[in-house]
């Protein structure tokens, strides 16, 4: 099962890293780029690395079942918003 996960893991976020620079280099200057891109990077693995810490917390106190399901909340409130959004602007 831990290999499946990996595996899952590993698509999506070879899925995700590319796409997201690809939308950065499209919406930012030729003279902005560097800065963009090693503010990405940092966002990245900032972003990961709080993941982790703030997930530990949330198994310590729900378990794993309700991080899942917290989850699925969080998840599921992006797609709301991102649903809205996009009906309120124009998408890049």
């Amino acid at each position: 099962m831990l290999l499946v996960a990996g595996v899952f893991y590993g698509v999506a976020d070879g899925a995700i890293y590319p796409t997201l620079q690809a939308w950065l280099f499209k919406v930012t200057t030729l003279e902005n780029r560097d800065t963009a891109t090693g503010m990405f990077l940092n966002s990245y693995d900032l972003g990961m690395g709080l993941g982790a810490v703030i997930l530990g917390v949330v198994v310590e106190v729900v378990g794993y079942q309700g991080m899942f399901l917290v989850l699925a909340a969080v998840a599921l409130g992006y797609i709301g918003l991102a649903l809205w959004g996009s009906r309120s602007t124009k998408i890049v």
